[in-house]
């Protein structure tokens, strides 16, 4: 026979939460920044894919704009190897 088991998740209340922000989704001025930096660290160049300042949005948006942003850090990777394109 098989046993039932139940997650009591503990109770929360204001000494568990302190003074963090819960839902909190930023936004900027001016639109969203979603785009690619290159920095160089160590002698290194790093590539880096900014993506923020939706606000509300940022749930609906999500999978398309992580798709884009994945795009965008894949073909500059390929540049950077040196190679023409994504395969």
């Amino acid at each position: 026979m098989m046993e039932t088991r139940y997650l009591i998740p503990p109770k929360l209340n204001d000494s568990n939460l302190g003074n963090k922000i819960v839902g909190y989704r930023p936004c900027r001025h001016g639109p969203p920044r979603m785009e690619i930096e290159k920095r160089n660290y160590n002698g290194k160049i790093k590539i880096i894919g900014h993506n923020y300042g939706h606000a509300g949005s940022g749930w609906t948006l999500s999978p398309a704009i992580c798709f884009h942003l994945n795009k965008l850090l894949i073909e500059n990777i390929e540049k950077s190897r040196g190679n023409t394109g994504i395969k």
